[in-house]
């Protein structure tokens, strides 16, 4: 099971309503929510987007114990200079 340290890819299992799905994603940042629980910003390795989720060990490893969650990255806004 890959340690959890900003960088490192990571196989989650997440379980939906025809049983379990693996999904690779790059750890972004992550807090030990205490519980062998840790709150996680994932980033998928393939498109670049950004999901949070709470992991944690289980049989060897890593499961989506919260629903994944993506982030949209806030609309433009031209009057801060951001495109």
């Amino acid at each position: 099971m890959t340690a959890l340290r900003p960088g490192a890819l990571v196989e989650i299992d997440i379980a939906t309503a025809e049983g379990r799905r693996t999904v690779i994603r790059r750890i972004s940042t992550w807090q030990d929510r205490g519980g062998d629980r840790y709150a996680c910003l994932l980033a998928d390795p393939d498109g670049g987007g950004l999901s949070s989720a709470t992991l944690a060990q289980h049989a060897g490893r890593w499961l989506c114990v919260s629903l994944l969650v993506a982030i949209q990255p806030p609309p433009s806004d031209p009057r801060r200079g951001r495109p």
